[in-house]
């Protein structure tokens, strides 16, 4: 970081230079040509306080944290809603083997079978099954929490963004004002 000094004018504006610019020329806003004195001579002008700069680029803000959480918990809704998914409860009914139904349908007689075709225009009731019941409660339960947990992070991603974009415009109001 380089020391600036100010030079002044004879208008009363001071103008900010560097030591690299020393026996350069510098124009002031008023149109007034000045010479930028040595760098021996510049150390007698007035140093330029330092100011409160405005914070960096790289600065971690709270629009970065909403991204990264609403990303993380998006991904991880998904994640979840994909495992609960692909491990949902198997109906006892579902794992029946085909050919043990083809056995036993065989051995009926006309009235029983004439009784189970009745049954099947029903369809299949799987509530009967409590076990099963349970686990679908329960599974409806886990699919519901990955489900909000990635709507929540959708909402704050779109309000990262938001921020960003609220930011962005009042960085660009203050160097309009400059």
């Amino acid at each position: 970081m380089s020391t600036k000094y100010l030079l002044p004018c004879r208008c009363g504006r001071q103008i900010t230079v560097e030591l690299r610019e020393a026996g350069e020329t510098a124009v002031c806003p008023c149109g007034q040509s000045l010479p930028i004195p040595t760098m021996l001579e510049m150390t007698a002008l007035e140093p330029l306080l330092a100011e409160a700069s405005p914070p960096s680029e790289h600065v971690w803000q709270w629009q970065h944290r909403m991204l990264l959480l609403g990303g993380t918990l998006l991904l991880l809704g998904i994640s979840l809603g994909t495992y609960f998914h692909w491990t949902r409860p198997v109906a006892p009914s579902d794992t029946i083997d085909p050919e043990a139904i083809r056995q036993s349908a065989s051995n009926l007689t006309p009235l029983q079978t004439w009784h189970y075709w009745k049954l099947m225009k029903q369809g299949l009731d799987r509530r009967t099954d409590q076990r099963y019941a349970d686990a679908m409660t329960i599974h409806r339960w886990e699919q519901g929490f990955a489900g909000m947990a990635a709507l929540i992070g959708i909402a704050l991603i779109g309000g990262g963004v938001t921020m960003g974009k609220r930011q962005g415009d009042r960085d660009t109001r203050r160097q309009e004002k400059r």
